[in-house]
């Protein structure tokens, strides 16, 4: 709740436009044992709940130009500035969680696609901007709830895979069936509902940011490195220690890594609109 506060106020302060969009922080108050936080209600309508084929795209760029506003308008910063204290910790822990099962190629060819990058803005993240923390209002405009998972000084386009993977989750029925794998793969294909959607939210982000179309597929592949990493406390929880090697195989995130592994190709051009 205090990192909550934290951010929502500094979000607040920093990207007026943007904060419009989520709660304010009405109090916080500590104490030796407990913490109460107060913001402002939010009323509405989850996002999944009132999406359909006719809205699904407008309701997208909605979010993708939202997630654009999150961007950090300052000089740009250099790669030493966070590579060292985000990439290699990232890549540390997915090859220490998931060890047991990974094919020896898996690490070095993380680290080579991630090692594309190079200079980033940073951004406000958070962390699962998915249709469930997703509100329209009965005005008709966006709100975004729970940000406890947020980051300050994360970085561009994470929050925009997530979301738009899950945005077609909903829309395939992955949800309901669990394919989600095969659901994933067809966002791949822009002659697809889906797949034309994430082309054009994914074009839309770089007009609105600046950022190089070159940088989506590296930063798609480590929005999966960076998910595994909670997934997988989520299963050290269930499994009340190390996960079992299957259920670290089913891992959804650690799928994902897989597939981008696997389609790895020329995504500047592949995701462009035409």
């Amino acid at each position: 709740l205090t990192h909550e506060a934290h951010i929502l106020r500094t979000l607040h302060a920093r990207k007026r436009e943007a904060a419009a969009r989520t709660p304010a922080v009405l109090f916080l108050h500590e104490t030796n044992d407990t913490v109460e936080l107060g913001e402002t209600v939010v009323l509405g309508r989850l996002l999944y709940e009132v999406l359909d084929s006719d809205n699904a795209l407008s309701w997208a760029i909605k979010v993708t130009e939202w997630l654009a506003s999150l961007v950090v308008n300052e000089p740009i910063h250099p790669r030493t500035t966070w590579w060292n204290g985000f990439i290699e910790p990232v890549l540390y822990d997915f090859k220490q969680a998931f060890e047991p099962v990974l094919d020896s190629f898996v690490i070095a060819k993380c680290w080579s696609i991630l090692n594309r990058l190079g200079e980033l803005p940073r951004a406000f993240e958070h962390r699962d901007c998915a249709p469930w923390n997703l509100l329209v209002t009965p005005g008709g405009e966006l709100a975004v709830l729970d940000w406890e998972s947020a980051e300050q000084n994360g970085l561009p386009a994470l929050d925009l895979f997530y979301f738009l993977a899950y945005l077609a989750f909903f829309m395939d029925g992955a949800m309901k069936n669990r394919n989600f794998v095969e659901s994933y793969r067809r966002a791949f294909d822009p002659t697809t509902n889906t797949g034309l959607l994430q082309a054009t939210c994914q074009q839309r982000y770089t007009e609105c940011t600046g950022l190089d179309p070159a940088v989506l597929y590296p930063l798609r592949l480590l929005t999966w490195l960076v998910q595994a990493r909670s997934e997988v406390r989520r299963l050290s929880a269930d499994a009340g220690g190390a996960p079992p090697q299957s259920a670290l195989r089913r891992s959804l995130f650690y799928s994902l890594v897989l597939e981008e592994l696997a389609q790895e190709q020329d995504e500047t051009a592949s995701f462009r609109v035409q």
